[in-house]
């Protein structure tokens, strides 16, 4: 039996197992890594890589960041903003908040760091969920603020690496272009404004009806008021001016943002802003584990030929259908999405978009949109908790499979519509 085989049967298994929820999603990530290194997929170093992934290194010091953020009363920056918009005798309720929130988020995206984005609205939430009368609930926001910023980061031809790979890979072909700065959204604005569309209507009531489960206590209690005026004023500045700081090199150093996470937790340590033994302890350690074990088992679905396999079998069943240049810019939207559900959004470009711009060149449709729409498409991804870092983040919250597959499969397919719609007009038109 050939790799790819095996590599399909873990990852079909390890669908199964987070479809039916009987064991801790956390296990299954687990335990689909250690699959792909004792059968020989992986080496132990290439299985257990997650755990020095940049992304890993992120979550872990973002963690840490959060905790100093929250208990010197930089957070509430913002949530004291939001918090007099959402309560007393405002009018506005939870819905509301998710688009004024998803708004922020998906614009920040265009120019930082989603997976930050994420991390640092996710505490403002859990703060916000925490006061007495507030209209906000931690499992209803999780999950379309992490949508909110997967569309930001399809906006301009630097705003994710899976777009900077699809240029890249466009301008090696016989288009000879790269993408125009702007170009991507065409996919990602309609994208961002089905978000609004979407949690302003139906996906809200479905939030709903739907997520009728008990969410897990946040690992990071807010301080108290009293606890946040005993706080001395040099902890705030100092914390808000080394995190100003930290985001600066994020920006424009080119530095890994996990290097830069971990070492700003560990210069607030050093300054007196964070206690390192009770911010470890609150530390969301599961999705940190689980995080660094789905990367390690991305890798598998990659290197087995598993993900290969996907990308062509669903190329495939189209048959001549390939020819037509819309229905090619839709395979390669359905394949980037398909593929990218299961494994890390770059390595599924990597795979994705090569053989998408091949298939473009041998039936003689314009490279461009089709490579656009694979490269974007590995971003619009939102039924799985493991098909990008930030949605693995929101699971904390206890959201089960059926959740992802229901609420975020809904956006994904209205998402793929929108952007087909939206190539159609753009590219073959007029």
């Amino acid at each position: 039996m050939g790799q790819d085989i095996i590599g399909l049967i873990i990852l079909l298994l390890a669908l199964v197992s987070y479809a039916l929820n009987k064991i801790p999603m956390v296990l299954t990530a687990m335990l689909s890594m250690l699959a792909m290194y004792l059968l020989g997929i992986l080496e132990f170093a290439e299985a257990f890589s997650g755990f020095s992934n940049n992304v890993t290194m992120m979550v872990l010091g973002m963690g840490l960041i959060g905790v100093a953020l929250s208990q010197n009363g930089v957070m509430d920056i913002v949530s004291n903003k939001l918090n007099k918009m959402f309560s007393g005798d405002s009018k506005l309720g939870e819905k509301q908040f998710l688009l004024i929130a998803g708004g922020i988020i998906g614009l920040a995206s265009t120019i930082l760091n989603p997976t930050l984005m994420v991390m640092l609205f996710l505490e403002i939430v859990d703060g916000m969920a925490a006061r007495e009368g507030s209209p906000i609930s931690r499992k209803n926001c999780y999950m379309p603020m992490v949508t909110a910023s997967t569309a930001g980061c399809c906006f301009t031809s630097i705003s994710s690496t899976t777009v900077i790979l699809a240029s890249g890979f466009l301008a090696e072909s016989s288009a000879g272009r790269q993408f125009g700065f702007f170009e991507p959204m065409i996919i990602g604005l309609p994208y961002f404004l089905m978000y609004f569309l979407y949690y302003g209507t139906f996906g809200y009531r479905m939030e709903q009806k739907l997520f009728n489960f008990t969410e897990n206590a946040p690992t990071i209690v807010p301080a108290s008021a009293e606890e946040k005026a005993a706080v001395p004023k040099w902890k705030f500045t100092a914390t808000l001016v080394i995190f100003v700081i930290a985001i600066g090199f994020m920006i424009f150093s080119g530095l890994q943002l996990g290097a830069i996470a971990v070492t700003t937790a560990a210069v607030m340590a050093i300054c007196g802003c964070l206690d390192i033994r009770k911010a470890i302890s609150k530390v969301k350690w599961e999705t940190v584990i689980m995080v660094a074990c789905a990367l390690g088992f991305a890798k598998g679905v990659d290197k087995s030929g598993a993900g290969l396999l996907i990308a062509n079998a669903t190329a495939n069943l189209f048959g001549d259908l390939a020819s037509v240049p819309i229905v090619t810019c839709i395979i390669a939207l359905l394949v980037a999405n398909l593929v990218s559900q299961v494994m890390n959004n770059s390595s599924a470009a990597a795979i994705v978009v090569p053989i998408m711009i091949l298939m473009a060149e041998h039936t003689g449709v314009p490279i461009a949109p089709v490579a656009l729409a694979a490269g974007v498409g590995c971003n619009l991804v939102s039924a799985t908790p493991v098909c990008a870092p930030m949605y693995t983040l929101a699971s904390s919250v206890g959201y089960r499979f059926r959740d992802y597959f229901l609420v975020g499969g809904v956006m994904n397919l209205l998402g793929i519509a929108v952007s087909a719609v939206s190539l159609y007009v753009c590219y073959f038109l007029f």
